[in-house]
């Protein structure tokens, strides 16, 4: 039945007329305050990155590092300090969102949806590092555990670096959102590879095979197959 009312479809005009996610204020400020911590922390990364780079080419680089109490305060300080940047670069670029994150008008909203890639990796993977050495705390000593628990953040701070400039090269060079989406995805792919297989090279040198397996496993092939799984399917 014809209500008389006249029913205009959307145009591309209508569509661009959508504010860009750089134009929204709450975005503004965020990318302000990501910047100023990453700033207050830039003097630290500079001093630890040495200790880093140490960590991905040699097994004992992650126990050195953790051996070393200040350098590992400044470890933590610079992943603390870089991840919202990266929670920046997930939003902005809908980097493992949902199909449906796009369509959320309150940009925090949004925001705490992007927040939840990393964190509920990290939650993941702390609750299941607990019931992994609950049951297995004999073959782990403190400092094992310490040295495993951190090595993905060290590597972290050291892919930020290589992140963050590659993403400044691919805007400036005029790079689709796409691409952009793809290059992020493939660091993260990457950097969590590089992680776990540096984890296992560690615990093979004082652990058994199957002690290490269970370990990568539980802690590491779960968490991020279950933050992943949860992203893609939604």
């Amino acid at each position: 039945m014809d209500t008389g009312i006249l029913h205009l479809p959307v145009t591309e005009t209508a569509a661009a007329s959508a504010p860009l996610w750089s134009e929204l204020a709450f975005n503004r400020w965020a990318v302000v305050a990501a910047t100023l911590l990453a700033i207050l922390v830039l003097s630290e990364f500079i001093r630890v990155f040495p200790r880093l780079v140490d960590c991905l080419v040699r097994n004992r680089g992650s126990l050195e590092l953790e051996h070393s109490v200040s350098f590992a305060r400044s470890r933590n300080h610079c992943s603390l300090g870089l991840l919202p940047a990266l929670i920046l670069v997930i939003d902005r670029y809908g980097v493992l969102l949902p199909s449906f994150a796009p369509g959320i008008e309150r940009t925090f909203l949004r925001f705490a949806m992007a927040a939840a890639l990393p964190l509920g990796w990290i939650l993941l993977r702390l609750l299941m590092q607990t019931l992994f050495f609950a049951f297995a705390s004999r073959r782990f000593d403190g400092e094992s555990r310490a040295t495993v628990r951190h090595i993905p953040f060290n590597f972290f701070c050291l892919g930020m670096a290589v992140l963050l400039p590659l993403l400044g090269v691919m805007v400036l060079a005029g790079a689709s959102d796409a691409s952009v989406r793809t290059m992020v995805t493939i660091w993260f792919v990457l950097n969590w590879t590089v992680s776990t297989y540096r984890t296992g090279l560690y615990l093979s040198g004082g652990c058994s095979r199957f002690a290490t397996f269970l370990y990568l496993c539980s802690s590491e092939f779960v968490p991020a197959g279950m933050v992943a799984a949860t992203a893609l399917a939604l």
